[in-house]
C-alpha cells in the first residue's frame, strides 16, 4: 500500500500544513512543525539546494516534478524523497502556497547505490583477470569484450557490441575446421 506524505508551504517556505503520514515518516509532531521552514529538515546539502534552486524555481514556473533530496527525521536518521510540487496562487496571481507530495525513495536508492558498487566490482574483476571474457544477450549478440577479448579478436568492447557473437569470435574445432556450436 502506497502512501503519499503531503505538505504546503507558504510564499516564504513556512510550512502551513502537514499529513499524519509526513509526521508519522519523519517523526514529529505537527506543532512542532508548522510555521517552521520546510529546509529545516532537510541536510545540508539539500537544504542549500533547495533554497538556492529548487523553491526559487517552483515560485517562478509554479511547478516541480521529481525532485530527489534528503530529508533528516526527528531522531537524525535519513530519508531519500522524491518531492514533486504545484503551486496555487490567488486571483491576483500571487503564490499563496505549494501542494507538495512526497515519496519515500530511500530503499529504491539504496539498491541503485548497490547495483552500482556490484557492477563496478565486476567491472574491475572482468578487466582484470587474463581470460577473454565476452558476454551475450540471449539472441548471441555482444553485450561486452573485457580487454583480453579485444586484443584476442581484434574488436573493440564498443565495435562489437550489438553484433552477432560468430561475426566477432568463432570456436573452431581442431583439425577439421568446423564450427562450434
Amino acid at each position: 500500500l502506497f502512501r503519499s506524505m503531503l505538505h504546503s508551504i507558504d510564499a516564504q517556505g513556512r510550512l502551513v500544513h502537514v499529513s499524519d503520514v509526513w509526521l508519522t515518516a519523519l517523526g514529529y509532531t505537527r506543532d512542532e512543525v508548522i510555521g517552521r521552514s520546510v529546509v529545516d529538515f532537510l541536510t545540508t546539502a539539500s537544504r542549500v539546494y533547495v533554497t538556492e534552486a529548487v523553491i526559487p524555481e517552483l515560485f517562478r514556473t509554479g511547478q516541480c516534478q521529481g525532485i530527489e533530496y534528503q530529508a533528516v527525521c526527528k531522531d537524525g536518521s535519513l530519508i531519500d524523497v522524491m518531492v514533486s510540487s504545484v503551486i496555487q496562487r490567488d486571483i491576483g496571481d500571487l503564490p499563496l502556497l505549494s501542494l507538495t507530495v512526497m515519496e519515500d525513495v530511500t530503499e529504491r536508492k539504496r539498491v541503485q547505490r548497490e547495483l552500482a558498487a556490484q557492477h563496478e566490482r565486476l567491472r574491475v574483476t572482468l578487466h582484470s583477470i587474463g581470460d577473454g571474457v565476452i558476454t551475450t544477450d540471449v539472441q548471441g549478440r555482444v553485450e561486452y569484450l573485457n580487454p583480453v577479448a579485444e586484443r584476442l579478436t581484434g574488436w573493440t568492447n564498443a565495435a562489437a557490441q550489438g553484433r552477432r557473437s560468430e561475426s566477432i569470435f568463432r570456436i573452431i574445432k581442431d583439425g577439421t575446421q568446423s564450427p562450434v556450436e
